[in-house]
């Protein structure tokens, strides 16, 4: 059986695993980025990482899951904010001269898509969309079997379709893109602007820190009012990115990961009886929406599969 590995590079750590074709882990490890050391010196424990995760075993190709743009046809990072000496950095070349297989790159968000495709929630699903719902939105695209990357790579930017113009103003310099109204940092940021007597505040000033998304869903959970009116809100705001999405790929699946996809099978029902309202006749009763299963896990296996690419 082949085994791939795939590596999470992320701004602290960067995590890598031996994986074999039924998405079986048979080795991992995790290792400081020390990104403020420099591009070689990330380039090296990159280098360390994949050597520990093989072992003593052959490997037949390595995938790497980044959080930034990348240019899947070179094999170039093109921009990482959390690591930025990386940008520009050909870090797939520089690993297939070093190991002698093939090595593919691409951002963390296309690569949990591939994750879940083959051993997650999408498992079975011929075309799906991986919406993460976390501090921001984004996302993957895979199509009758195949990962939708776009002409640069930059494929998947599901966050940024404007589904209120009157909305906060996004990081992309818009206003009311999904991610700025429905995402785990648009969400705290509904709570602090409502009526300070909600009872979320009171679970942030039990934990003596600020409000978080999370305070919001145990509030809601437990019937406050003001909770109930933001999460409705961000709701509505999904179920119309969401049937837009629809319209747009027709995917068998949508899975949800991220910070909210924890939010529970009452958010699930409302979510999933807002999208069913939003989309056209003719898309109604053709997809699902599921939480994703392989979590923190997802853009890890991905990585490896899309090292067997």
């Amino acid at each position: 059986m082949k085994r791939y590995i795939g590596v999470d590079l992320g701004g602290t750590k960067i995590a890598a695993a031996c994986v074999d074709e039924s998405g079986h882990i048979t080795n991992e490890t995790r290792i400081e980025t020390g990104a403020h050391e420099g591009a070689e010196s990330v380039y090296e424990r990159i280098r360390q990482a994949i050597m520990r995760a093989s072992g003593e075993e052959p490997i037949h190709g390595i995938g790497i899951a980044v959080p930034g743009l990348t240019d899947p046809r070179t094999g170039t990072i093109l921009t990482l904010s959390n690591i930025p000496s990386l940008d520009g950095f050909p870090l797939a070349d520089r690993l297939a001269k070093e190991f002698g297989v093939s090595v593919q790159i691409d951002n963390d968000a296309n690569a949990a898509s591939w994750g879940e495709y083959h051993f997650g929630s999408g498992k079975g699903a011929d075309s799906l969309l991986f919406v993460t719902i976390s501090t921001g939105i984004g996302g993957g695209i895979v199509l009758n079997g195949q990962t939708i990357q776009g002409k640069q790579g930059f494929a998947g930017e599901l966050g940024h379709m404007v589904v209120d113009p009157e909305g906060f103003a996004c990081g992309c310099g818009r206003k009311g893109c999904l991610e700025a109204v429905a995402s785990g940092t648009a969400i705290a940021r509904w709570a602090k602007e409502a009526d300070p007597q909600a009872l979320f505040f009171q679970y942030a000033k039990e934990q003596n820190r600020e409000v978080r998304s999370e305070d919001v869903f145990q509030a809601w959970e437990a019937g406050d009012s003001i909770a109930n009116e933001i999460v409705e809100n961000v709701i509505r705001y999904l179920g119309m990115g969401f049937a837009n999405y629809i319209h747009i790929f027709n995917p068998e699946r949508i899975v949800v990961g991220g910070g909210v996809s924890k939010a529970g099978v009452r958010f699930f029902d409302l979510l999933r009886k807002q999208v069913e309202q939003e989309t056209i006749p003719v898309y109604k009763g053709t997809f699902e929406i599921v939480p994703a299963e392989l979590l923190e896990r997802g853009a890890i296996l991905g990585a490896a599969m899309l090292g067997g690419k």
